[in-house]
C-alpha cells in the first residue's frame, strides 16, 4: 500500500529519474544529450524557465521518467519479496530491542534464514506442542508476548516476557492487589493492566505459576535445581 510517508521516498526518486534523463543521457531512447535540468529548478520562481527542447521531447522525457520509477518500484518489490522473511524478522527485533547494531541484524538473518525465526501474528496456540504464546498487545511494546506452558501437575503456567517486570506490577504496593502498569511503554498503562488481568486468569490467580524473568524475586520463588557457570535453572 502506498501512502503519504513515502512522500519524500518519491520526490527523491523522480529528482533522480530526471537527472538520469536530462542531465546524464542515461535513455537509450534519447540519447546521450543533455536537455537541461529542468528538473532541478528552483520552485519558489513564479514563471518556470523556458525548455530548450519540444513538446514532443517534452512527452518523451516524462515517459522516459515514469518508465525508470515504475522499474525500480518493481526491482524494490521484488527485493522485498526475495528478502521478506528476514525484514520481517528484522522489525520484530526492532519492536522488541528497539536499537540494533549490525551484529544483531547479521543474528536476526542468520535466525530467518535457517528457519528458526517463527514469526507470529496475534495469538498462537502450540506454537510447540502445550505452549502457547499470547499478544499483549500496545502494553510495554506494540508486540509483547507472553507464554503459556500446559503443565501435567500444576496445569498453566505463565512466562510473563516483557508483559510484566517485577512480581509488584501482579501484587500491588505491599501486597494489596492493585495492579501497577508497567512505568514504561510505547502502549497504555490500561493496555499493560488488561494483560496483566489476563496473565493473572490464566493461572485462576495463583501468583505461583506466574515466572517473571525481570524480577530477580524469581529465584525465592521456584527451588533451584542446578547452576553452572552463573546460569540456574528452576524447577516451576
Amino acid at each position: 500500500d502506498i501512502s503519504s510517508g513515502a512522500q519524500s521516498d518519491i520526490e527523491q526518486a523522480t529528482k533522480i529519474a530526471r537527472q538520469m534523463i536530462l542531465t546524464w543521457g542515461m535513455s537509450d531512447r534519447l540519447g546521450p544529450v543533455n536537455y537541461g535540468d529542468t528538473g532541478m529548478r528552483d520552485y519558489s520562481f513564479v514563471m518556470s524557465p523556458e525548455k530548450e527542447y519540444s513538446e514532443k521531447t517534452a512527452e518523451a522525457i516524462d515517459g522516459e521518467v515514469k518508465r525508470i520509477l515504475d522499474e525500480a518500484y518493481t526491482d524494490a518489490q521484488e527485493l522485498i519479496e526475495k528478502h521478506k522473511k528476514q525484514l520481517e524478522g528484522i522489525a520484530q527485533a526492532l519492536l522488541k530491542y528497539e536499537t540494533l547494531d549490525a551484529d544483531d541484524v547479521h543474528e536476526a538473518l542468520r535466525a530467518a534464514e535457517g528457519h528458526r525465526l517463527t514469526l507470529l501474528d496475534g495469538d498462537r496456540r502450540d506454537v510447540l506442542p502445550g505452549i502457547h504464546v499470547v499478544l499483549g498487545a500496545d502494553s510495554h511494546t506494540f508486540g509483547s508476548q507472553y507464554v503459556i506452558v500446559e503443565t501435567t501437575v500444576r496445569g498453566p503456567v505463565v512466562v510473563a516476557g516483557d508483559c510484566a517486570y517485577s512480581y509488584a506490577n501482579l501484587t500491588g504496593l505491599d501486597g494489596n492487589g492493585r495492579y501497577i502498569p508497567l512505568g514504561f511503554g510505547v502502549g497504555s498503562h490500561y493496555q499493560s493492566l488488561m494483560v496483566l488481568d489476563r496473565m493473572m486468569q490464566e493461572v485462576d490467580g495463583d501468583l505461583s505459576r506466574i515466572i517473571v524473568l525481570h524480577d530477580f524475586e524469581r529465584w525465592e520463588r521456584f527451588p533451584v535445581e542446578r547452576e553452572d557457570d552463573g546460569f540456574r535453572i528452576a524447577r516451576v
